[in-house]
């Protein structure tokens, strides 16, 4: 196949021939362009018979628009994936073409690693498309091995609850992509209800304003899912008493802590960090032998704890804070923030 690539997101903004650019191509997959596509190049195509997909990292109807997988983590959900559907005027509502679902029951995941994991997933894909004869799809048997297979695939401990491949169609049947857009409107989701997180619409400045973490007001699990669903862009941050003023902490990896089962929290297991689960190990045995009391940590408290580092409570339930920095200060990871004993006073 011969590939062509627009990455210009201000093209739309240009006076363009619409049918000298798009009358060449038999399949357009629109993939993070980060623009929307007019209504007169959607109706073009239409006409043209040229299917347009496009690639959404969530399983649509759930969390349509911009940042999908930020969403899913602030609503504390485990079910993510990519769904690819026909691109129509309205965001993120054509009829899907395919879906691959893939659960994590790590909570220690963040943004930028479910994204680089659903990105690698995607592109082995799409592999499959171009080497496969004639453009077929691959049946749901040959997607599992190329995903069981792919190098730098995350590594999920408990492998049953790993990768879940949610598929359509069910059976190729040796149809082409492009037969299978033409029967995609045959095509109903399995039963999931519409749903939006409460944090969009989604903006730079919207991220800002829920970055910053009242541990006071927080629970642990909130803390943990806006730690995550916030890293990297921007990073959760809360205010600290340091030395006796305020001051901001960035808060890269924070993990909830279960006083009743310090390693997992039902099925859903912390982390495959070696470190971190040593320390929650340790946190498990001092607390059942009274040399600490978790249960009595008050909100914005902070436990220093030999050989494990930072514990600090939440308005319910504390928190294990794994990596984190004072503004424009060396970011400090597990026992590293033992430093900060004496220092670090209380979260505010």
């Amino acid at each position: 196949y011969k590939l062509e690539f627009i990455t210009d997101k201000n093209i739309f903004k240009k006076q363009l021939d619409i049918n000298k650019i798009f009358s060449r191509f038999d399949l357009i997959i629109v993939y993070s362009f980060r623009a929307i596509i007019p209504k007169n190049v959607i109706e073009f195509l239409e006409k043209s018979n040229i299917p347009i997909l496009n690639v959404h990292f969530s399983l649509l109807p759930q969390f349509p628009g911009a940042l999908p997988i930020q969403a899913t983590l602030l609503s504390q959900k485990t079910d993510f994936g990519i769904t690819i559907h026909k691109l129509i005027e309205k965001v993120d509502a054509g009829d899907i073409f395919m879906q691959i679902q893939v659960d994590y029951n790590l909570l220690g995941y963040s943004t930028f690693e479910i994204f680089n994991d659903l990105e690698q997933v995607f592109i082995a894909l799409f592999k499959e498309f171009l080497t496969s004869k004639g453009g077929v799809l691959p049946s749901k048997d040959k997607l599992q091995e190329v995903f069981n297979n792919l190098p730098n695939f995350t590594k999920v401990p408990n492998k049953e609850k790993g990768v879940q491949i949610r598929y359509y169609p069910v059976e190729a049947n040796g149809q082409t992509w492009i037969q299978s857009i033409n029967d995609s409107k045959n095509y109903k989701p399995q039963k999931t209800e519409k749903f939006y997180s409460k944090y969009a619409p989604f903006s730079l400045a919207n991220n800002i304003k829920i970055s910053f973490l009242d541990f006071t007001k927080l629970t642990s699990n909130e803390i943990v899912a806006r730690a995550r669903a916030l890293y990297r862009e921007p990073i959760a941050r809360t205010y600290v008493r340091f030395l006796d003023k305020k001051s901001i902490l960035l808060l890269h990896k924070v993990f909830p802590i279960d006083s009743n089962d310090m390693y997992a929290l039902g099925s859903r297991i912390i982390t495959s960090d070696p470190e971190v689960c040593r320390a929650m190990k340790l946190l498990k045995r001092l607390n059942s032998q009274g040399v600490i009391n978790l249960n009595r940590l008050k909100s914005g408290h902070v436990l220093f704890v030999k050989k494990a580092g930072l514990v600090v409570g939440t308005y319910l339930g504390p928190v294990y804070i794994y990596k984190a920095g004072l503004q424009n200060k060396k970011v400090l990871k597990g026992v590293e923030l033992l430093s900060l004993k004496g220092k670090l006073q209380e979260f505010i």
